[in-house]
């Protein structure tokens, strides 16, 4: 009696612990096909599957977290052309958290989303123009970005523009 339930046990464990981190169990089997497609329309070419499969890697249920691969495919995504890629990677050097602070690349990338018209990266780049952050600090500049990130977007850039009296 005394063997059965220390397997009974063992078995309780397994299904409680165990079993829910094994990689069938990742997220649901839509969210796993999903990733998969995602990843081959990357290797494909496909900038915005890239970013999307970053997303994946940088926080979620189906892959385990690995920001390393995360920052792999963001820049495959903006190397691609997809702003968004390029508006995740200056956020991630703009902040520092993740990988060493650098304002220069962080510029670079917000330059790179702005350009493709993503308000939130021209909002970003205004910022560090207004305060000097990997670049000359540069008013007219801030002004000018801020303008385009509000006529993008409104509620992004306006909200710059007003705090600032412009």
């Amino acid at each position: 009696m005394t063997r059965f339930f220390g397997y009974f046990g063992l078995l309780i464990i397994f299904v409680l612990l165990v079993k829910p981190i094994l990689p069938e169990n990742r997220g649901t089997q839509h969210q796993r096909e999903a990733f998969t497609a995602y990843t081959k329309g990357c290797e494909n070419g496909n900038a915005q599957l890239c970013d999307l499969v970053g997303v994946y890697y940088f926080g979620n249920k189906v892959v385990d977290v690995d920001l390393d691969k995360a920052i792999t495919y963001f820049k495959k995504s903006c190397l691609g052309g997809y702003p968004a890629g390029c508006q995740r990677l200056g956020s991630i050097y703009r902040r520092g958290d993740i990988i060493n602070q650098n304002y220069k690349m962080a510029v670079t990338y917000y330059k790179k989303a702005c350009d493709g018209d993503l308000a939130i990266g021209c909002a970003y780049l205004g910022y560090l123009f207004k305060n000097g952050l990997g670049v000359d600090q540069n008013n007219e500049m801030a002004n000018k970005l801020y303008h385009k990130a509000c006529d993008q977007r409104p509620n992004q850039g306006c909200i710059n523009l007003n705090e600032h009296g412009w």
